[in-house]
């Protein structure tokens, strides 16, 4: 469970660097963006019954952001899932989540640029299919504008959701992922 925390804190860490980076030069407005992605991750991990978890999520954010800081908060449906030869996995998860990125270099000025992103969330029992548990990512990917100004991009990242009182495994399911993410951002 210290997991959670020292990625928390690390992230709020390199936010107040950021920012606090920022404070030397003239004011920047924060402005509103909007991110859309699909993300899909092969597991690394044993699940349940020997069986890893392949997850597809899709996820929508909404936040502010200065030339290379960005917050946001979001929410994304998750599907993870495994067709495994004892009947396979599949769970459901609709989260809610704070998101943070930092550019690496101006979008405004370059027109492309990496990033490094993190997020911490958690899904709630909604719907009885649905399962509860923290989850959280890290990322780095690159951002790329083409010639009408519009924002794509691509990630490299790692995912975990936990999953709570999954019927008599307890709360010690845990699923990890090593994924792709591809989305717009605007």
């Amino acid at each position: 469970m210290k997991k959670p925390y020292l990625f928390v804190f690390a992230v709020l860490l390199c936010a107040q660097q950021a920012l606090f980076a920022q404070s030397f030069k003239a004011p920047q407005k924060f402005r509103s963006f909007t991110k859309m992605q699909l993300n899909y991750g092969l597991g690394i991990n044993d699940v349940v019954n020997n069986q890893k978890v392949n997850p597809f999520q899709i996820k929508f954010m909404f936040g502010k952001q200065n030339e290379f800081f960005g917050a946001a908060l979001g929410i994304a449906t998750g599907n993870y899932k495994n067709n495994g030869s004892n009947g396979g996995l599949n769970m459901n998860t609709l989260a809610f989540s704070a998101n943070g990125h930092y550019l690496l270099r101006s979008v405004e000025d370059y027109g492309s640029a990496p990033f490094l992103k993190a997020g911490i969330g958690y899904a709630p029992k909604i719907f009885r299919e649905y399962a509860k548990g923290l989850n959280y990512d890290a990322g780095a990917g690159y951002v790329f504008t083409n010639k009408k100004g519009g924002r794509y991009f691509a990630e490299l990242q790692y995912h975990t959701q936990r999953f709570e009182n999954f019927y008599y495994q307890g709360n010690n399911l845990k699923a990890e992922s090593i994924g792709l993410g591809v989305g717009l951002w605007f």
